[in-house]
Formats: structure tokens, sequence, C-alpha cells
């Protein structure tokens, strides 16, 4: 699993948020952007910083839906360049990904 990779996908596209589209975002999470999948708890993410966002939306979902919630998340917010910038960096990352890089090396 490449959790961690999503994870830093999601980060690095959601940098470019300020801190009321943070707010934006995480009210899209708690009232649900997808079809089928429950949206998040309203304890999760409010209030919360960027990472920890990042960090519950990973935990809550695996990783294709939580790329999914964000994404739709992002298109529903009018933030659809950041939405398919999402895409394209996971897109491409899937693309390019070698599994070597999910073995952590020993410490």
């Amino acid at each position: 699993m490449a959790s961690f990779r999503v994870q830093e996908v999601l980060l690095r596209t959601l940098e470019d948020l300020n801190a009321e589209e943070l707010k934006r975002l995480q009210w899209h999470l708690i009232q649900g952007v997808l079809d089928g999948k429950p949206p998040m708890a309203k304890g999760k993410v409010e209030g919360r910083s960027l990472d920890e966002t990042v960090s519950q939306v990973i935990q809550f979902y695996d990783d294709d839906t939580a790329a999914d919630v964000t994404e739709k998340a992002l298109q529903r917010m009018g933030q659809t360049q950041l939405a398919r910038k999402l895409r394209k960096n996971l897109d491409n990352g899937a693309a390019h990904r070698n599994p070597a890089d999910d073995v952590l090396p020993n410490a």
C-alpha cells in the first residue's frame, strides 16, 4: 500500500489552500462528497491543521477513496485547477512508481 505517497501528494497539492479554503475543504469532508462513502466525523477534521486533516483523511479512507474524496471536495469548492493538479500528480506517480520505493531502509 502506498499511503505515505498518497499522503505526500495530498499535502503538496493542498498546501496551495489558504486558511479559509482549508476550512471549506474540511466542511466538505464533513458533509460527504462521494455517493456510497461516509462523511468524516466533524471532530476528525474541524479546526485541524492541513497536515492533521490529510492524516485523518488517509486514516479514514483507503488511498483511492482519499484521493477521490479530496478531488471531489476541491471541485465542489470551485478549485478545479487544484483538483486537476491533484489528479495529475496522483496519476503520474502511479504510472512511474517504483515498488522498491515502498520499502523503508533499515534504520
